[in-house]
């Protein structure tokens, strides 16, 4: 499990180097012209909360938080504040399923 969150910091580096996190965060700009900042926030939460059933939730905040950085500065209706708590909420739900949380 420590292994795995160590080899998240690596690829979330490498995101944000090689701009794929720019790349996603302008994809993600356009939704929020559509959908409003409500509609952005809520796919986040959404995007945040799936990824950290899959993985564990620092994995899944290690690897948004470049993301949520560069469409913080591209989107200007919201802060990275606000993006982060809502990384913070969305991967607090890996409780919700035996794969993100196991028991026993």
């Amino acid at each position: 499990m420590i292994l795995a969150i160590v080899m998240t910091y690596s690829l979330g580096t490498a995101l944000n180097k090689y701009n794929v996190a720019l790349l996603i965060a302008s994809y993600l700009k356009t939704l929020g012209v559509m959908t409003g900042p409500i509609g952005l926030i809520v796919f986040m939460f959404l995007a945040t909360a799936v990824l950290s059933c899959i993985v564990s939730n620092q994995a899944a905040v290690i690897l948004l938080y470049p993301v949520v950085v560069n469409l913080a500065q591209e989107y200007d209706q919201l802060s990275v504040l606000q993006f982060i708590i809502i990384l913070m909420m969305g991967a607090s739900t890996a409780f919700a399923t035996p794969v993100g949380y196991q028991v026993g």
